[in-house]
């Protein structure tokens, strides 16, 4: 419960920063964001699975 409950808080924190434009969006690479160095998952230390996987259960 805990578990999925944090999964759903890192689904909806990373697709707001998204909007926000603070990390990329998949496909989005740095010479697409030359100026504004915007953070990818990786530099976030998260891998693309964990958050579709959050997404999943955010219902996303």
């Amino acid at each position: 419960m805990i578990h999925a409950r944090a999964e759903m808080r890192l689904a909806e924190e990373y697709t707001e920063a998204q909007e926000r434009g603070e990390v990329a969006r998949l496909g989005q690479y740095p010479r697409d964001v030359a100026d504004h160095n915007i953070s990818t998952a990786a530099d976030l230390g998260l891998r693309r699975d964990e958050i579709h996987e959050a997404g999943l259960i955010l219902g996303q």
